[in-house]
């Protein structure tokens, strides 16, 4: 079950993704996506199968161990703003596009065709 505080933490993670305050990189593992902070580190990692689709939410201390872990499911009805798969897949989708450079790329797909 998530907390009030991992509520307020993923709520403002969107809110802070969204306006793109939120330095999002690309991680080895692929469809993971980290931002750092001054002492810790947040994890976003999607993963689906053909029965579930799942998105966790990991946070790091400085050196590196995981200290807090939660996915969608963990999330009552309620408990954010619309159904949790949803409004963390908003985040991992701002989050990959930021740290995948998405709109650089639109952009200059459109300026060549354009052209």
């Amino acid at each position: 079950m998530a907390d009030s505080k991992i509520i307020n933490l993923v709520k403002q993670l969107h809110i802070k993704t969204l306006e793109g305050r939120i330095p999002w990189e690309i991680t080895a593992a692929g469809d993971t996506f980290s931002a750092s902070f001054s002492d810790y580190s947040i994890e976003l990692y999607y993963f689906g199968d053909d029965f579930e689709d799942t998105i966790t939410i990991s946070i790091f201390n400085n050196e590196g161990r995981l200290i807090e872990k939660i996915d969608n499911n963990e999330f009552k009805i309620g408990d954010l703003p619309k159904a949790s798969f949803d409004f963390l897949s908003e985040i991992f989708n701002m989050a990959r596009r930021q740290a995948m450079g998405a709109d650089e790329a639109i952009d200059s797909i459109i300026s060549e065709l354009e052209n």
